[in-house]
């Protein structure tokens, strides 16, 4: 029980996945309530033990080992990840680039993207571009490298670059 005023370790009613799957009709997925509170309380930390978990939902630590590996075994984790606050070691400058490619090129494009360092997420996306870069730069002139240099490739026409410069809510996986 928290002390009034002290604030308390968030728990999985205050997980988003509780507001998008806990109000259906659970038999439509692959899993039931018991499932969608422990993978809440995985997001929120993915280090907290079988044993805090079990604590936490009022279970035992067999019971959530066995829905953890089933949960892994369907494909529902993925995995497991540990999120860096850049900013408390560089200047990171985080972009969002646009880039329209030709459609005869685009597989090459993607694949040549892809495998850049400072880029940690490419989406296919509708409109004139038709791909969008998130990049992770350690500084301006990195960025400037990338767009310059990097992408002055065969199949891409045009790029537009967004440069982020706060992260009211932002997306820890992506680093900003």
């Amino acid at each position: 029980m928290a002390i009034e005023g002290t604030p308390r370790e968030a728990g999985p009613e205050d997980c988003d996945l509780m507001e998008r799957w806990g109000t259906k009709d659970l038999k439509l997925l692959p899993l039931d309530l018991m499932d969608i509170r422990i993978l809440c309380l995985l997001k929120q930390n993915s280090r907290r033990t079988n044993s805090e978990v079990a604590q936490l939902l009022g279970s035992t630590e067999a019971t959530i080992r066995r829905r953890i590996q089933r949960l892994i075994h369907k494909n529902i984790i993925t995995g497991f990840s540990t999120y860096i606050n850049y900013p408390m070691m560089e200047n990171t400058v985080k972009a969002y680039v646009q880039v329209e490619a030709r459609q005869d090129a685009l597989p090459a494009v993607v694949e040549t993207v892809s495998r850049h360092k400072r880029i940690v997420a490419v989406y296919r996306v509708t409109g004139k571009a038709n791909l969008l870069l998130v990049g992770l730069f350690t500084s301006m002139a990195d960025l400037q490298s990338f767009i310059d240099e990097y992408l002055k490739m065969d199949g891409v026409v045009e790029t537009a670059t967004q440069i982020v410069m706060s992260a009211p809510k932002g997306v820890p996986w992506t680093g900003l």
